[in-house]
């Protein structure tokens, strides 16, 4: 008897366990001359392009997943996070992602910005794609790949366990591990 009562507990509490939340949020910053851009993610993706000569873009898609100790629902985490975006802006020098606290969310980042933009673009176990820039790039994964293409500038990519694909549109100085 219970065993029946166990089985009915486990099949009650388990979908509670796998509640998952998900939302977007979209940030739109003015910049002149050369921005220097920083976005890290702990788990997720980057993906960074070219756009506007005086505007960053952010589009940020969140993900919360329940866990024990995790400080509210994952629709909360997620409102949260949606309601006071991880972006800090000081003149031309854009942070993205410094998000200490959030316990069990992810956030996948698509960014456009000025071509000439100084980048550094790092996740935890994420993919990064960065293409058409030709400000400097440092770009790291823990395990992720990294896809740079159409690069002019100074170019460092390094991986933990991840792929490295790399193009360049002129001869600059890479280094990649």
């Amino acid at each position: 008897m219970n065993m029946r009562w166990i089985a009915i507990a486990t099949l009650a509490i388990s979908p509670a366990c796998m509640l998952a939340a998900d939302g977007t949020f979209e940030k739109t910053l003015h910049v002149s001359g050369t921005p220097s851009l920083n976005v890290s993610t702990g788990s997720g993706y980057v993906h960074v392009s070219p756009g506007s000569d005086n505007e960053i873009h952010i589009i940020g898609h969140v993900h919360a997943g329940h866990g024990w100790g995790d400080g509210g629902s994952p629709e909360e985490r997620v409102k949260e996070v949606v309601a006071n975006p991880p972006i800090e802006q000081s003149g031309n020098t854009i942070t993205v992602g410094k998000h200490p606290g959030y316990h069990n969310v992810s956030i996948d980042y698509e960014v456009t910005t000025p071509k000439g933009t100084n980048l550094e673009a790092s996740s935890g176990s994420g993919d990064l794609k960065i293409s058409s820039l030709g400000g400097s790039l440092k770009a790291n994964t823990g395990s992720g790949s990294i896809e740079a293409n159409g690069l002019s500038g100074r170019v460092a990519l390094e991986t933990g366990s991840g792929d490295i694909h790399a193009e360049m549109s002129s001869a600059p100085d890479v280094k990649a591990q």
